[in-house]
């Protein structure tokens, strides 16, 4: 399938250009508004298989809601594509700064970097295991 819409976005001096439809891993979906059977309905479809999402009273609301979730689709992907460039951007600096680091620098960086991933795994599990554990506790009252 070949789309032939494009949408141009800039985030902060850099340009992107995407297919007004894309998703992850090159699947294409797309929300739309249909008349079956005297429904009025919003359905996803992506490009084989149309999966109905909500009936709505009237047509007009069916248009507003598929357009809606469109844009909000359209609007992620740019979000996306911003983020991704600053997680790049982000990365190229921090092994420029590696690079530039003599060894002994680079290994205490290393160590300072392993040391805080090991503690914020830490946090996230005891995190995880406070919320099972409230959970019990509320279970219990």
């Amino acid at each position: 399938m070949q789309l032939r819409a494009v949408n141009v976005v800039t985030c902060g001096d850099k340009i992107f250009f995407y297919s007004a439809n894309r998703s992850v891993k090159g699947c294409v979906f797309i929300y739309k508004s249909v008349v079956r059977d005297g429904k009025f309905l919003v359905v996803v479809t992506d490009g084989i298989y149309d999966s109905p999402l909500i009936e709505l009273p009237t047509e007009e609301i069916a248009d507003k809601v598929a357009y809606e979730l469109q844009s909000a689709w359209d609007q992620g992907v740019v979000w996306g594509t911003c983020q991704k460039s600053k997680e790049l951007d982000n990365t190229d600096e921090m092994i420029q700064k590696l690079l530039s680091l003599s060894p002994e620098e680079r290994e205490v960086y290393i160590q300072k970097i392993k040391r805080r991933s090991e503690r914020m795994r830490k946090i996230e599990e005891a995190r995880r295991w406070e919320s099972v554990l409230s959970w019990k506790r509320k279970m219990e009252e």
